[in-house]
Protein backbone atom coordinates (compact mmCIF):
# COMPACT_ATOMS: atom_id res chain seq x y z
CA UNK A 1 0.00 0.00 0.00
CA UNK A 2 2.62 2.30 1.15
CA UNK A 3 4.90 1.68 -2.37
CA UNK A 4 1.45 2.54 -4.23
CA UNK A 5 0.93 6.16 -2.17
CA UNK A 6 4.34 6.78 -3.03
CA UNK A 7 4.18 5.75 -6.72
CA UNK A 8 0.84 8.12 -6.81
CA UNK A 9 2.63 11.28 -5.15
CA UNK A 10 5.75 11.45 -7.48
CA UNK A 11 3.25 11.07 -10.43
CA UNK A 12 1.56 14.43 -8.85
CA UNK A 13 4.21 15.83 -7.93
CA UNK A 14 5.69 15.54 -11.72
CA UNK A 15 2.24 16.69 -12.80
CA UNK A 16 2.39 20.01 -11.26
CA UNK A 17 5.85 20.65 -11.71
CA UNK A 18 4.94 19.82 -15.59
CA UNK A 19 1.45 22.55 -15.47
CA UNK A 20 3.88 24.93 -13.70
CA UNK A 21 6.25 24.96 -16.24
CA UNK A 22 3.79 25.34 -19.00
CA UNK A 23 2.46 28.49 -17.00
CA UNK A 24 5.70 29.92 -17.25
CA UNK A 25 5.76 29.33 -20.97
CA UNK A 26 2.30 30.53 -21.56
CA UNK A 27 2.80 33.85 -19.18
CA UNK A 28 6.17 34.60 -20.96
CA UNK A 29 4.34 34.39 -24.06
CA UNK A 30 2.29 36.75 -23.76
CA UNK A 31 4.48 39.13 -22.30
CA UNK A 32 6.60 39.02 -25.43
CA UNK A 33 3.29 39.68 -27.15
CA UNK A 34 2.11 42.50 -25.15
CA UNK A 35 5.85 43.95 -25.39
CA UNK A 36 5.71 43.29 -29.00
CA UNK A 37 2.34 45.16 -29.45
CA UNK A 38 3.27 47.99 -27.05
CA UNK A 39 6.42 48.52 -29.26
CA UNK A 40 4.71 48.74 -32.67
CA UNK A 41 1.89 51.00 -31.06
CA UNK A 42 4.33 53.40 -29.57
CA UNK A 43 2.96 56.77 -31.34
CA UNK A 44 5.83 58.69 -33.28
CA UNK A 45 4.09 62.26 -32.59
CA UNK A 46 5.49 64.89 -31.13
CA UNK A 47 2.94 67.24 -30.33
CA UNK A 48 3.54 70.97 -31.10
CA UNK A 49 2.02 74.31 -31.11
CA UNK A 50 1.00 76.37 -33.90
CA UNK A 51 -0.91 79.28 -33.96
CA UNK A 52 -2.68 78.31 -30.40
CA UNK A 53 -3.65 74.86 -31.71
CA UNK A 54 -2.41 71.39 -30.44
CA UNK A 55 -0.66 69.48 -33.60
CA UNK A 56 0.97 66.78 -33.94
CA UNK A 57 4.44 66.93 -36.12
CA UNK A 58 6.73 63.72 -36.87
CA UNK A 59 10.39 64.51 -37.45
CA UNK A 60 13.16 62.94 -38.97
CA UNK A 61 16.00 61.65 -37.13
CA UNK A 62 18.60 64.25 -37.95
CA UNK A 63 16.64 67.32 -37.60
CA UNK A 64 18.40 68.96 -35.18
CA UNK A 65 21.02 69.50 -37.81
CA UNK A 66 19.98 73.27 -38.41
CA UNK A 67 22.51 73.52 -41.36
CA UNK A 68 20.56 71.13 -43.54
CA UNK A 69 18.08 72.03 -46.19
CA UNK A 70 14.21 70.68 -45.24
CA UNK A 71 11.61 69.09 -46.66
CA UNK A 72 7.84 69.08 -45.16
CA UNK A 73 5.68 66.93 -46.12
CA UNK A 74 1.86 68.17 -46.13
CA UNK A 75 -0.69 65.56 -45.56
CA UNK A 76 -3.83 64.02 -47.41
CA UNK A 77 -6.81 63.16 -45.87
CA UNK A 78 -7.33 62.35 -42.90
CA UNK A 79 -4.36 64.38 -42.29
CA UNK A 80 -2.54 62.52 -40.07
CA UNK A 81 1.66 63.06 -40.23
CA UNK A 82 1.64 59.41 -38.34
CA UNK A 83 1.28 57.78 -41.88
CA UNK A 84 4.41 59.20 -43.36
CA UNK A 85 6.99 58.07 -40.55
CA UNK A 86 8.91 55.43 -42.21
CA UNK A 87 8.44 57.25 -45.62
CA UNK A 88 10.05 60.04 -44.24
CA UNK A 89 12.78 57.72 -42.65
CA UNK A 90 13.72 56.15 -46.10
CA UNK A 91 13.68 59.58 -47.88
CA UNK A 92 16.43 60.77 -45.23
CA UNK A 93 18.47 57.25 -46.05
CA UNK A 94 17.91 57.72 -49.59
CA UNK A 95 19.21 61.21 -49.91
CA UNK A 96 22.37 59.95 -47.26
CA UNK A 97 21.29 62.48 -44.78
CA UNK A 98 21.79 65.75 -46.97
CA UNK A 99 17.98 66.77 -45.98
CA UNK A 100 16.23 66.87 -43.21
CA UNK A 101 12.39 66.47 -42.84
CA UNK A 102 9.11 66.52 -41.20
CA UNK A 103 4.97 65.74 -41.39
CA UNK A 104 2.75 68.32 -40.06
CA UNK A 105 -0.62 67.25 -39.26
CA UNK A 106 -3.75 69.11 -40.03
CA UNK A 107 -5.34 71.40 -37.33
CA UNK A 108 -8.00 69.49 -35.53
CA UNK A 109 -7.34 66.12 -37.46
CA UNK A 110 -4.23 64.81 -35.36
CA UNK A 111 -5.14 65.44 -32.42
CA UNK A 112 -8.99 65.72 -32.58
CA UNK A 113 -10.04 69.10 -31.62
CA UNK A 114 -13.91 69.96 -30.73
CA UNK A 115 -13.77 72.98 -33.08
CA UNK A 116 -14.41 72.78 -37.34
CA UNK A 117 -11.49 74.01 -39.29
CA UNK A 118 -11.62 76.04 -42.61
CA UNK A 119 -9.41 75.04 -45.48
CA UNK A 120 -8.13 78.43 -44.63
CA UNK A 121 -6.66 77.17 -41.53
CA UNK A 122 -5.16 74.59 -42.50
CA UNK A 123 -2.92 76.72 -44.93
CA UNK A 124 -2.42 79.16 -41.92
CA UNK A 125 -1.17 76.41 -39.72
CA UNK A 126 1.52 75.63 -42.18
CA UNK A 127 2.85 78.42 -42.67
CA UNK A 128 2.96 79.45 -39.25
CA UNK A 129 5.15 75.90 -38.55
CA UNK A 130 7.47 76.86 -41.25
CA UNK A 131 8.09 80.60 -39.93
CA UNK A 132 8.18 79.64 -36.19
CA UNK A 133 10.58 76.23 -36.65
CA UNK A 134 12.40 77.10 -39.51
CA UNK A 135 15.39 80.19 -39.97
CA UNK A 136 14.42 82.26 -43.22
CA UNK A 137 17.51 81.15 -44.81
CA UNK A 138 16.62 77.51 -44.65
CA UNK A 139 16.35 75.67 -47.97
CA UNK A 140 12.84 74.59 -47.88
CA UNK A 141 11.27 71.83 -50.16
CA UNK A 142 7.38 71.35 -49.86
CA UNK A 143 6.07 67.98 -50.69
CA UNK A 144 2.30 67.66 -50.53
CA UNK A 145 0.50 65.03 -51.16
CA UNK A 146 -3.01 64.82 -52.39
CA UNK A 147 -5.14 67.49 -50.63
CA UNK A 148 -1.66 68.19 -49.68
CA UNK A 149 -0.73 69.60 -53.08
CA UNK A 150 -3.21 72.29 -52.62
CA UNK A 151 -2.21 73.46 -49.27
CA UNK A 152 1.27 73.91 -50.91
CA UNK A 153 0.06 75.50 -54.30
CA UNK A 154 -1.98 78.12 -51.67
CA UNK A 155 1.23 78.44 -49.18
CA UNK A 156 3.17 79.47 -52.39
CA UNK A 157 0.81 81.95 -53.49
CA UNK A 158 0.43 83.39 -50.41
CA UNK A 159 4.26 84.58 -51.17
CA UNK A 160 5.38 84.44 -46.91
CA UNK A 161 7.98 82.12 -46.85
CA UNK A 162 10.47 81.22 -49.49
CA UNK A 163 10.73 78.20 -51.24
CA UNK A 164 13.10 76.28 -52.95
CA UNK A 165 11.09 73.65 -54.90
CA UNK A 166 7.74 72.20 -54.62
CA UNK A 167 7.08 68.54 -55.18
CA UNK A 168 3.46 67.13 -55.81
CA UNK A 169 2.31 63.67 -54.89
CA UNK A 170 -1.28 62.81 -56.21
CA UNK A 171 -1.88 65.83 -56.04
CA UNK A 172 -5.77 66.84 -56.03
CA UNK A 173 -6.25 70.58 -56.67
CA UNK A 174 -9.60 70.48 -59.20
CA UNK A 175 -12.30 68.62 -60.29
CA UNK A 176 -12.26 66.22 -57.70
CA UNK A 177 -15.32 65.09 -58.32
CA UNK A 178 -14.39 63.59 -61.93
CA UNK A 179 -12.01 61.56 -60.60
CA UNK A 180 -12.44 58.01 -61.05
CA UNK A 181 -12.24 57.26 -57.50
CA UNK A 182 -14.45 60.30 -56.31
CA UNK A 183 -17.28 58.68 -58.64
CA UNK A 184 -16.90 55.17 -57.12
CA UNK A 185 -16.78 56.89 -53.92
CA UNK A 186 -19.86 58.70 -54.53
CA UNK A 187 -21.85 55.88 -55.49
CA UNK A 188 -20.60 54.06 -51.95
CA UNK A 189 -22.47 56.97 -50.14
CA UNK A 190 -25.59 55.44 -51.45
CA UNK A 191 -25.18 52.75 -48.87
CA UNK A 192 -23.83 55.12 -46.16
CA UNK A 193 -26.05 53.78 -43.56
CA UNK A 194 -24.63 50.03 -43.79
CA UNK A 195 -20.80 51.50 -44.37
CA UNK A 196 -21.49 53.26 -40.84
CA UNK A 197 -22.36 50.04 -39.49
CA UNK A 198 -19.66 47.89 -40.71
CA UNK A 199 -16.88 51.04 -39.81
CA UNK A 200 -18.63 50.44 -36.46
CA UNK A 201 -18.47 46.51 -36.14
CA UNK A 202 -15.09 47.14 -37.24
CA UNK A 203 -14.06 49.72 -34.31
CA UNK A 204 -15.41 47.04 -31.41
CA UNK A 205 -12.91 44.43 -32.47
CA UNK A 206 -9.77 44.07 -31.09
CA UNK A 207 -7.04 46.63 -31.44
CA UNK A 208 -4.31 44.01 -32.03
CA UNK A 209 -6.53 42.70 -34.78
CA UNK A 210 -7.24 45.50 -36.63
CA UNK A 211 -3.86 46.50 -36.39
CA UNK A 212 -3.00 43.52 -38.37
CA UNK A 213 -5.94 43.72 -40.60
CA UNK A 214 -4.28 47.45 -41.64
CA UNK A 215 -0.91 45.74 -42.06
CA UNK A 216 -1.98 42.96 -44.06
CA UNK A 217 -3.23 45.78 -46.43
CA UNK A 218 0.09 47.97 -46.02
CA UNK A 219 1.83 44.93 -46.87
CA UNK A 220 0.79 45.14 -50.66
CA UNK A 221 2.02 48.91 -50.53
CA UNK A 222 5.30 49.32 -51.54
CA UNK A 223 7.05 52.89 -50.77
CA UNK A 224 10.59 52.04 -52.44
CA UNK A 225 9.60 53.34 -55.86
CA UNK A 226 7.79 56.11 -54.22
CA UNK A 227 11.20 57.08 -52.32
CA UNK A 228 13.64 56.44 -55.25
CA UNK A 229 11.64 58.71 -56.97
CA UNK A 230 11.21 61.11 -55.06
CA UNK A 231 15.04 61.16 -54.19
CA UNK A 232 16.25 61.85 -57.97
CA UNK A 233 13.57 64.40 -58.42
CA UNK A 234 15.39 66.52 -55.25
CA UNK A 235 18.33 65.42 -56.36
CA UNK A 236 18.20 66.87 -60.26
CA UNK A 237 15.76 69.52 -59.34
Amino acid sequence: MLPKLLQDDTALLHLSNAIFISLLFVTGFFILLLLKQRKVTKTPYKLETVKGKQVHVVYSDNWEDAHLPVFVILPGNPGQAGFYTDYIDKLVVSLKGAYRGCAVSHVGHSPPLPTTFRVKDQIDSKVEFIRSKLSPNTKITLIGHSFGCYVALKILQKNIITVDRCIMLFPMVERMEQAPKAKSLKSMLKFKPLLDAIAFLTHCLPATLRCRMVQFYAAKLSSEIQVYTLRVIIQIS
